[in-house]
């Protein structure tokens, strides 16, 4: 059998073009990827240390609330006790946020009593505008020019009720 001289034989030029294409594509495509991971893994390291931080603000409650005369400062009948007053609740304020505010970008708390007993709601946000929401979104900052719209700020909210200091000891 005879091949015929005339026809070509491998690639041509537009063929090799359409395939660099395609790859091109599709390593966009993975960068791409790659990215969104990147910003979601961030997202979760900056919601951990959120978490973590409500969480010693309760560790900070229960250590004030174990003596009793705190405990009746913060939780008492006749307690008016706020964070952004003085007293116990003021000065596990005060510390937390010192502790917590060179962790989170933005970071910014507050314990509040919330309800009857000794409940509190435990507040934590934090600046997340690291990312772009939507790249074709421009909004008007302060000084007048325009930049992505971005995630402003995240919030995770704790509620933690403590016990009296008379019933720690107790076995339920």
């Amino acid at each position: 059998m005879m091949l015929n001289p005339t026809r070509q034989q491998g690639f041509t030029l537009v063929e090799a073009l359409i395939a660099i294409l395609i790859v091109a594509g599709g390593l966009v495509g993975i960068a791409s990827l790659q990215l969104e991971a990147m910003q979601a893994a961030h997202a979760a390291q900056q919601r951990s240390f959120a978490s973590v931080a409500a969480q010693d603000a309760v560790d900070r409650l229960w250590f004030e609330s174990a003596d009793p005369d705190d405990w009746n400062a913060m939780c008492g009948a006749s307690s008016n006790a706020s964070a952004s007053g003085s007293g116990p609740l003021h000065d596990v304020w005060t510390a937390w946020r010192r502790n917590w505010s060179s962790h989170l970008p933005g970071f910014s708390g507050d314990i509040a009593p919330v309800g009857t007993g000794c409940q509190f709601a435990i507040t934590v946000a934090w600046d997340d505008s690291r990312f772009v929401l939507d790249p074709e979104s421009m909004v008007m900052q302060s000084d007048g020019s325009m930049a992505p719209e971005r995630e402003d700020v995240a919030t995770l909210t704790y509620t933690a009720h403590l016990p009296s200091p008379t019933t720690l000891g107790e076995d339920t």
